[in-house]
């Protein structure tokens, strides 16, 4: 009974957080009053600094410092009297702050290896409902339990990853909840339930389902990958990939941010995985380039030198219909887009101190993604500038970058697969 009341107070408060920024988008709440009661706060040894309350629980503050707006958070035990006297008046139980503001890893992980966690595999419905520790699997007809076992291990690979990564993306979404991934045995039933002809996996943003025909997958354990499950193409993986992590990341999902966020991150979480369920974070810049010259049509013959992207000016605020319409009038396929979305992620995440942790942490507790953006990411610098600087952080690998008003792919910006690209480190 105690689970069950802790499931439910936890899924109210969770839908209660998203609630709150779904008002956040439509204006109806204050953004301006949300976390931004400013006060002096003192330390037991009696430093003191300026900042306001985000939210606290009986052992931990959250707090954010000004004028950085920065995140940090706070024992309570390192605090004056008075100060854990005014963060009890604006507490939440600790489990429940646990859950919905997990502390963030304060650097990248190595690896991931999906294979290493326990995955609590179940079945019912005579083998077509499949439950792991943190997802459902839905199919009209039974499937077979190697096929379900890596399928789940791919996934709770992309929650652990999530996890483990120096970013906020789990903030605001209920450790309890189950997240429902729809499997199809029928191609046909899969373009039926909205896929389009060129989709190998697709997300619903208002039922935060994904949907993957079974099709995709084969039962052989293929040589070379650790996992039972794979799917036919490289690419049809990492699309796969990109889904789930839009769907893990259901706050990035519910804020107004710019399209190349929540793109970007899915992106990027699409080049590190190396084979289904392995992630590998240390050549970093060698999977992205690999997986740009997926992306771009060269697939795994012809490496990518020279690539074409949407000047920032425009593209680091556009919002995501912008971005869709965009993507969906470009010549390519959006293909320059998503690159961009990722390499500015990349920028952000690995060669800028990690600034997207610090707009993320901003924005999820209340600052306008507009003067986030300004405070974290751009910090006075203008877009022309950020461009110069991921051109010459690209230069240094071999990848010569351009921006552009209407970047285009041309084969003449590929050569056969030499040099960096040439050969991905072994993840074993």
């Amino acid at each position: 009974i105690r689970s069950f009341l802790k499931r439910c107070l936890l899924g109210a408060v969770a839908f209660f957080v998203l609630g709150f920024i779904a008002l956040l988008i439509l204006g109806i709440v204050d953004s301006s009053k949300f976390g931004t009661e400013v006060r002096q706060w003192a330390d037991l040894e009696g430093r003191t600094l300026q900042g306001a309350l985000v939210v606290g629980s009986p052992e931990e503050a959250l707090l954010r410092v000004l004028p950085a707006n920065r995140i940090y958070r706070v024992p309570l035990s390192r605090l004056s009297e008075p100060d854990r006297d005014y963060v009890r008046g604006h507490q939440m139980d600790h489990e429940l702050f646990g859950d919905l503001y997990p502390g963030v890893k304060n650097q990248w992980p190595s690896k991931i290896e999906g294979r290493q966690q326990p995955i609590n595999l179940t079945s019912s419905n005579q083998g077509k409902t499949w439950e792991s520790t943190h997802y459902e699997f839905r199919s009209d007809v039974p499937v077979n339990p190697k096929v379900a076992e890596g399928i789940a291990v791919t996934c709770e690979a992309i929650d652990l990853a999530l996890k483990d990564s120096p970013l906020p993306l789990t903030w605001g979404r209920s450790s309890d909840k189950k997240r429902v991934v729809i499997l199809y045995h029928s191609d046909t039933d899969f373009y039926r339930s909205g896929a389009q002809d060129n989709w190998g996996a697709y997300y619903h943003t208002g039922t935060n389902q994904v949907h993957v025909p079974l099709s995709a997958t084969r039962n052989e354990k293929p040589k070379g990958s650790y996992s039972r499950f794979t799917l036919d193409k490289r690419n049809s993986y990492k699309i796969f990939v990109h889904e789930m992590v839009h769907q893990a990341c259901t706050s990035l999902s519910a804020l107004r941010l710019p399209a190349w966020i929540p793109e970007g991150t899915a992106e990027l979480y699409s080049a590190l995985q190396t084979s289904p369920g392995f992630f590998n974070f240390v050549n970093h810049p060698v999977q992205i380039r690999r997986h740009l010259s997926e992306r771009l049509g060269g697939g795994e013959i012809l490496q990518v030198q020279e690539v074409e992207l949407p000047n920032l000016d425009r593209f680091l605020t556009l919002g995501l219909n912008g971005f869709n319409n965009t993507t969906a009038a470009s010549p390519n396929g959006g293909q320059c887009e998503y690159s961009a979305a990722l390499l500015l992620t990349e920028y952000f995440c690995f060669e800028d101190g990690n600034s997207l942790r610090h707009y993320l942490e901003a924005v999820l507790t209340g600052v306008n993604p507009k003067n986030a953006l300004e405070m974290h990411l751009l910090r006075g610098r203008t877009p022309h500038e950020i461009e110069g600087l991921i051109m010459n952080r690209w230069k240094k690998f071999g990848m010569a970058l351009r921006f552009v008003k209407h970047p285009e792919i041309r084969i003449q910006q590929f050569t056969p697969d030499v040099g960096i690209g040439s050969k991905l480190s072994s993840p074993f």
